[in-house]
């Protein structure tokens, strides 16, 4: 058998390499680089959001003490005063004592306070303080004497020494400083729209408003519904509800063929009203053709006998007029009470609209 032979062929195994000193002082350098470079940007990040923080707070406090100070009145209520002179006891009490606005002129307080004097809360450190000076309405520089414009600043240093300004502008003949009545508020919003130089063409509409604090106990009072139940009592008269030129809204109530001077629309009030109670009237109304004066009248109707309240009011004429009266309600528990509109003398025809009642208190 002849002999074979096998070749062995030894394949050498690859040189594995190592990283070099040189390499691996790159890396490590790289990789420092790359590390400062993330540990800068989260403490930007982080001194950022700091910043960030202190501002709204300092604006919150501005704020806080800006609406205040806007609250108060235009000058001293009892007499005239220049910017920075409170009255006696109010230079040394809190701000609860304050009543116009220049009594905040040059007050300063660390940390700030409420308006009774307590520290708020998270402010330590914190300063607040107030600025108030006339200036010109013409350039809003600062002038010596009343203009009836007043510059009010809210400065509010941070403990870091960050300021916050606020600044407002106050004048004597704004909003704040008209007399008010306790009972003047808006019931109703009324819009007219005339395309054309016809009065024929004047389309008027309107809504009641949601924030009337009182009821009006008067039931379809604007005449928006109809006529029903206004109608008429022993002083005959003939009642139509037209919609060619109200005074708001879409309708309202003229009288005409009247017979007396008591002839006239009537709504009955008997549940409405109550006794020893007074109430406010107020209407809109005018004479069709010759002026003569508009009255109002209670009736107290008790069965076997009647009780009125009659009141004549002012003279009108082809304008539409407001009209109001006041009456006590004093006549025990009747059967039935009654609203009547009238004249005070003559039985021309005339119109109402927007008739009100209400409880005064």
């Amino acid at each position: 058998m002849p002999a074979r032979f096998v070749h062995l062929v030894t394949i050498p195994a690859p040189t594995r390499r190592g990283y070099s000193l040189i390499e691996t002082t790159i890396s490590v350098l790289i990789v420092s680089l790359v590390l400062v470079s993330v540990l800068q940007l989260l403490g930007a990040s982080a001194k950022a959001g700091h910043v960030r923080l202190h501002d709204r707070k300092g604006q919150r406090l501005a704020e806080s003490l800006m609406s205040e100070i806007l609250q108060h009145a235009y000058e001293e209520p009892k007499d005239t005063s220049t910017p920075g002179t409170p009255e006696p006891g109010e230079a040394t009490g809190t701000r609860k004592e304050f009543d116009d606005i220049d009594d905040f002129h040059l007050w300063v307080r660390t940390p700030p306070q409420d308006p009774h004097g307590v520290p708020i809360a998270d402010a330590a450190g914190w300063t607040r303080e107030a600025h108030v000076k006339w200036i010109q309405p013409a350039d809003l520089t600062a002038i010596g004497s009343d203009t009836g414009l007043k510059e009010v600043r809210v400065i509010v240093t941070s403990p870091g020494g960050a300021h916050t300004n606020l600044t407002a502008l106050r004048s004597s003949a704004g909003p704040s400083e008209w007399a008010t009545s306790e009972w003047t508020y808006t019931s109703r919003a009324c819009i007219e729209l005339q395309p054309t130089e016809n009065p024929a063409s004047r389309i008027s509409t309107g809504i009641e408003l949601l924030n009337d604090p009182r009821a009006n106990l008067l039931v379809n009072g604007d005449l928006e519904s109809g006529l029903e139940p206004w109608g008429f009592g022993a002083g005959v008269c003939t009642l139509e509800v037209l919609a060619d030129d109200p005074h708001g809204g879409l309708g309202y109530l003229r009288s005409t063929n009247r017979l007396y001077t008591y002839s006239g629309p009537r709504l009955e009030i008997t549940d409405r009203v109550d006794d020893g109670t007074t109430y406010e009237v107020a209407f809109w109304a005018r004479m069709v053709s010759s002026a003569a004066p508009i009255s109002m009248r209670i009736k107290y109707d008790y069965g076997v006998f009647q009780s009125y309240d009659h009141q004549v009011g002012p003279t009108i004429g082809a304008d539409w007029t407001p009209v109001s009266f006041t009456f006590t309600a004093q006549h025990g528990f009747p059967h039935r009470t009654y609203f009547h509109v009238e004249t005070g003398s003559g039985t021309a025809a005339f119109d109402v609209d927007d008739l009100t009642v209400y409880e005064t208190q």
